[in-house]
């Protein structure tokens, strides 16, 4: 089992009951889930023979609030506590860094930093005060530097979430062709963790559809807002934002319906149901993955940081300029795509008008997009920094 030397930006909340937890308890050395439940389950925590290719191992805390990175850092034993995110950097060796909250500092900065000091990995806890153009600005800067930049998605590996699109590749359902969505918060655009929640909503939205939006309808009355998506392909979706607790469940709600007479049914991120006309419901209920797995997984932010923490840096031992593939390269865009259609469904809200998105493309250089309608060498596996796949 490889070592990995992290150090963490930020001693909040979002660090100390979820990031720390994950990052020194048993998820991080858990089973992998692969979301394959209905055909394989897993045995007893003590019968399992599965060893983890990292384990993390947090030597450096960072807050500029020295008290309370004092405070967290020896909740957490981690001895070596600063308040300048720099001096950690610099001082410490590191392997990879979580940033608990990237508005709070430069991270232009931070990524010229890690490049320097070697350090290669890097996870943000979403872009929730950002804008989408800032995104592909930081993805491409990642990748011309050599740095792995990790955007969290915890929705999208929460337990259902991750079964249900196993589902739709599968082609269980058919093709996608409408979706809807009921989330327990108001829509929100502004900073705080309001945005957080719709940012989440509408990225947990995108990866099941596998399109990009191209119209955003939004209209709000009485605490609730209701938005109306098209995509690219013809697929369509509704989504619906309010401040209530009175469905199944107060977590998310999403059901994807398919060309085959079939839908699927996601609850809280927990279970995932099936339905066919005609046909009796089929309910799969995660079995938790191993009894030694804590609830900090249930909301899948384990998953991804267990994803983080045992993906290979591509570009890591070669020269500095050296792109990543277009898979890491595309997880930047999503981010930027579900930022993209936050500040679309904040603008209809506003207007009362149906919003045109334009393409991601439409928002790059001239020589990025260039270089995206060429094809890549296919003596180099690696594309450039700022090509971006075709269908976004």
């Amino acid at each position: 089992m490889r070592r990995l030397r992290v150090g963490i930006i930020g001693a909040g909340l979002l660090t100390e009951w979820t990031i720390a937890s994950v990052l020194q308890g048993p998820d991080a050395v858990s089973p992998a889930d692969e979301g394959a439940w209905w055909s394989k389950r897993p045995l007893p925590g003590s019968d399992i023979r599965w060893q983890a290719s990292v384990r993390p191992e947090v030597v450096a805390i960072c807050d500029s609030d020295s008290e309370r990175a004092t405070r967290v850092g020896t909740q957490m034993r981690i001895t070596a506590q600063y308040s300048d995110w720099r001096a950690m950097l610099k001082e410490t060796p590191l392997d990879a860094v979580f940033c608990e909250n990237a508005a709070d500092l430069d991270v232009d900065a931070l990524l010229a930093l890690m490049s320097a000091c070697n350090i290669c990995k890097l996870w943000l806890a979403g872009p929730p005060d950002v804008d989408f153009e800032w995104i592909l600005h930081l993805s491409s800067q990642s990748a011309a530097r050599g740095v792995l930049l990790w955007w969290s998605k915890p929705l999208r590996h929460a337990a259902a979430h991750r079964a249900a699109r196993q589902l739709i590749k599968r082609g269980e359902i058919g093709d996608v062709t409408a979706l809807s969505l009921r989330w327990s918060t108001p829509f929100a655009f502004g900073p705080g963790s309001q945005k957080s929640e719709s940012y989440g909503a509408l990225d947990l939205l995108l990866s099941c559809v596998g399109a990009s939006p191209v119209e955003v309808l939004a209209s709000s009355a009485k605490g609730a807002t209701s938005l109306w998506l098209r995509f690219d392909g013809g697929a369509t979706a509704t989504a619906i934002f309010a401040a209530c607790d009175v469905w199944n469940t107060p977590l998310p709600r999403l059901e994807i319906i398919g060309t085959q007479g079939r839908f699927l049914v996601c609850e809280g991120g927990r279970r995932v149901g099936m339905f066919q006309p005609r046909d009796a419901a089929r309910w799969i209920e995660p079995p938790g993955l191993a009894s030694h797995v804590s609830a900090a997984n249930i909301g899948g932010v384990a998953e991804d940081i267990k994803l983080f923490l045992a993906a290979e840096n591509p570009a890591a031992n070669r020269e500095t300029h050296a792109a990543f593939e277009t898979d890491f390269y595309q997880d930047g865009c999503e981010a930027a795509r579900a930022m993209q259609l936050l500040e679309a469904a904040s603008e209809s809200l506003q207007s009362g008008t149906l919003v045109t998105i334009a393409p991601l493309n439409a928002h790059l250089p001239k020589s990025a997009r260039a270089q995206n309608a060429s094809k890549r060498n296919p003596k180099n596996s690696f594309a450039s920094p700022l090509t971006l796949p075709l269908n976004l």
